[in-house]
Order: C-alpha cells, then sequence, then structure tokens
C-alpha cells in the first residue's frame, strides 16, 4: 500500500515538474530577412561554405549571436549561420513583394542598395557572371541595381560608365556608379558601387571575389576615371 501511495506521488510530482518546465520554456525567438537575398553559410565566416539562400521577408528561428552573425534555423530545419545585420526582429518593417521594391519601407534608395550590395560580400568571381553567387565587375552592378530598383543596366563597365549623369569625385554619393581604367589601360575596364568614406564595393578579378576597397588613395584613386548617378 505505502509502495503505491509514493509510486503516486512520484508520478504526480513528474507531471507537476513537466508541467512546470512546459510553462516556463522560452520561446525561440523569430528573425526575418530584410534584403533580397542571403546567404546561409556553415558557420560565422565570410570565408565559409554558402549552404543555402534566403530572401526577403522569409521567417527564421534565432538560435544563437556570436559577433555580427546570428545562428538560424531554416523553415526546412537547415541550421546555419547569417549575418546579423540583414535580419530583423520585425515581419513589418521590410517589403516582401518583388525584388524592384525598395527593400526599406521609408528608408532612402540608397540604404538600400548598400544593404544588397552588402549581402554579397565575399562572393566569388567569375568572368561573364551576374549572380547570384558569382560576378564579374559589371555583373555585380548590373545584380544590384537590378534587385533594388528593377533597373537592367548593360553588362559593361565602359557602358555603365556612360549611363545617368556624371558626378565629379567630390560629390559622390552612396549607390553612385563608380569606374576606372585598371590593369595600365587608358579605357574604363571596371566598375563598382560607391559606399562611403571613400569606399567601393565591387567583384575583383584580382581578388576573385566581392569586396570593398578604398578608392581615397592609391591604386583606385588614380585609375578612377568618373562616377554616374542615375536618378
Amino acid at each position: 500500500m505505502i509502495k503505491k501511495i509514493l509510486l503516486s506521488a512520484s508520478l504526480i510530482l513528474m507531471l507537476l515538474n513537466m508541467g512546470m518546465s512546459a510553462g516556463f520554456a522560452q520561446e525561440i525567438p523569430n528573425a526575418y530577412v530584410k534584403v533580397n537575398s542571403l546567404n546561409v553559410r556553415n558557420s560565422a565566416d565570410i570565408q565559409s561554405q554558402v549552404i543555402g539562400n534566403v530572401v526577403v521577408g522569409q521567417k527564421l528561428e534565432l538560435l544563437e549571436q556570436s559577433g555580427k552573425w546570428s545562428k538560424v534555423r531554416l523553415e526546412n530545419g537547415t541550421l546555419g549561420w547569417v549575418y546579423s545585420d540583414y535580419i530583423s526582429s520585425s515581419s513589418n518593417t521590410y517589403s516582401q513583394g518583388s525584388a524592384s521594391q525598395v527593400v526599406s519601407r521609408g528608408g532612402s534608395r540608397a540604404s538600400s542598395l548598400m544593404v544588397v550590395a552588402n549581402a554579397k560580400l565575399g562572393a566569388k568571381y567569375s568572368r561573364g557572371s551576374e549572380g547570384p553567387d558569382r560576378f564579374d565587375c559589371s555583373g555585380f552592378v548590373k545584380y544590384v541595381y537590378k534587385e533594388v530598383f528593377g533597373r537592367v543596366l548593360p553588362h559593361s563597365s565602359k557602358e555603365q560608365g556612360q549611363l545617368g549623369s556624371s558626378v565629379p569625385r567630390e560629390a559622390v554619393q552612396t549607390g553612385d556608379i563608380v569606374v576606372f581604367a585598371t590593369a595600365g589601360s587608358s579605357n574604363i575596364n571596371h566598375s563598382g558601387i560607391y559606399l562611403n568614406d571613400g569606399k567601393f564595393i565591387h567583384a575583383s578579378s584580382y581578388d576573385g571575389k566581392v569586396l570593398i576597397s578604398d578608392m581615397s588613395s592609391g591604386h583606385y584613386y588614380k585609375a578612377f576615371r568618373g562616377a554616374r548617378r542615375i536618378e
């Protein structure tokens, strides 16, 4: 009889503990992608392998944060890492419409372009490619402008250097196309997108990837051949 009472008491305590644990269990927070296309990597490193891709408005489970990176679980169960700047806790802050829309509601066109361009940092260089995972220089510029503005630009640095209106070096703004004559050429053969503080983002054949470089001094300062603004 005593054994039965003890067993019953143990069972009740176990059920109570299970209920309390369930009550105190924290919900895993959600995050939402705020750029048109975001790579998911297998570790918190821009050089690590891309194991997936998520799109604007897609819901992720936020599991862990490490520096500027977040560990997430995709809707299909895949675990990976994404750059924290490109996700948000709010599902209403970002447009879930077509890629031609400005990403941030109420945000500037230039900042939207900057976000999308930065999402491709580290993507491999490949001659003749225009994304979404490999680019040459003019293909990268073409991809970003298409994603953010729905504008189809020519896949040519020289032709991109003739679009819109000319902007003097001292007046270049975020989102302007910048063009260069590199490798001793006298003609425009390279293009990128200006960010700020003398920096621009581009797909470099020399470095073999999309990266940010300084055009306020050194090689790209000398190679600079102009900037173009497309309204």
